[in-house]
Parts: structure tokens; C-alpha cells; sequence
């Protein structure tokens, strides 16, 4: 079994819109793996805390953090270290055993031609994601199934 995590950036509005591009991440393990990868995580953050001052459970939001808008203002970090921080965190990223789907629609690229394939967006990139961690998996262990996990974000309510 698989346990897969997904969250979502920009709106999944279209025609309307508020961005060009509406990406649907997910990241799965294998369940054997699941509680190395949250103690790497818990000890990585405990590091980062330690060493930056970056408090534990708070969420990590690369252009906000790295703009130094807030809440990451107000630690008073320099552009280098910024920079540094946002090293460390793919060098640990890159650690984990954990794999990683990004499915991006630029809503831009959307004609009358191909509209009906991407409406709803948010079905869209579900259907697109879920058939990569379905392939992938079905290669290497057949029959193995995947829980999803999602936040609470708004555009979940619908799905």
C-alpha cells in the first residue's frame, strides 16, 4: 500500500481565472516508509529551528519565504541565508523515500479543441496525477493499491 499526499496551487477557474496555471502535486511512499520519512522530517525541522530559529510547524511557502514576505519577515533572515535554507530543504527533499508528480495546465493553452479534456481543471489534473501514481506503481508492484491524502483547501470540497 501507498499512502499519497496531494495540495494544489493557483485557481482551478477557467474561463475565469485569477492564474494562468493551476499545478496539483502529489508525493507517495510505500507505507513501510512512512514513519522514517516523518522522523527524518521531525528531525530535519527540529535542525532547521536549532540552527535558523525557523519554528517547527510552520508550513513552508518557497515564494513567500524566499520574497520575505510574511510570516518569514519577521525572523529577520538575509538573502543569503534564505537562500541557504531553501538548500537545505531540496537537499533534504531529495533524501526522502518519497516520489513526487507535479501535473501543471496552463490555462492559457486551453482552446475550443481541447476544452472538454481539461473542464472541470481540478478533475483534469486529479485524472492526470492519479493515472501517474497508477502507472508508475502498476510497473514495478502490480495489484498495489494508494490511499489519497489532501488538506482541507477549498477546492476539494467539490472533487
Amino acid at each position: 500500500m501507498y499512502i499519497a499526499y496531494f495540495d494544489e496551487t493557483g485557481d482551478d477557474g477557467y474561463p475565469k481565472r485569477e492564474t494562468e496555471l493551476f499545478v496539483l502535486t502529489s508525493g507517495y511512499a510505500h507505507h513501510a516508509n512512512w514513519q522514517t520519512n516523518y522522523k527524518k522530517t521531525l528531525d530535519f525541522r527540529k535542525y532547521l529551528h536549532q540552527t535558523y530559529k525557523f519554528p517547527i510547524k510552520l508550513e513552508m511557502h518557497t515564494k513567500y519565504f524566499l520574497l520575505n514576505k510574511n510570516p518569514y519577515r519577521q525572523f529577520g533572515w538575509d538573502e543569503k541565508t534564505r537562500l541557504k535554507i531553501i538548500q537545505e530543504y531540496a537537499d533534504f527533499i531529495a533524501s526522502l523515500d518519497f516520489e513526487f508528480i507535479n501535473v501543471a495546465i496552463n490555462k492559457l493553452k486551453i482552446t475550443k479543441t481541447n476544452q472538454t479534456m481539461y473542464k472541470p481543471i481540478l478533475d483534469a489534473a486529479l485524472k492526470f496525477n492519479v493515472q501517474r501514481i497508477e502507472n508508475t506503481i502498476k510497473a514495478s508492484q502490480p495489484g498495489t493499491k494508494f490511499l489519497i491524502i489532501s488538506d482541507e483547501g477549498s477546492h476539494w470540497n467539490d472533487a
